[in-house]
């Protein structure tokens, strides 16, 4: 069965952070930001929250602009 793709953009943005705190592979921790952050956008308001944490995670991190909405 199907999971909610929330729970997999979680680890997603979990393991970014933790690469990029390792100082692991950069450039995957920003894919694995935006694959979340793309998650997040289109999980409407019960994502907002997450939304906004990968935005700034990806702001502060790998110079993004929010995704548009």
């Amino acid at each position: 069965a199907a999971g909610d793709p929330g729970d997999l953009a979680d680890v997603h943005l979990e393991l970014a952070r933790a690469l990029w705190e390792t100082r692991g592979d950069r450039g995957r921790a920003r894919t694995l930001a935006r694959a979340a952050r793309d998650v997040y956008a289109r999980g409407g308001a019960a994502r907002r929250k997450q939304l906004a944490l990968a935005e700034s995670w990806l702001t502060t991190h790998g110079g993004e602009r929010p995704a548009s909405r």
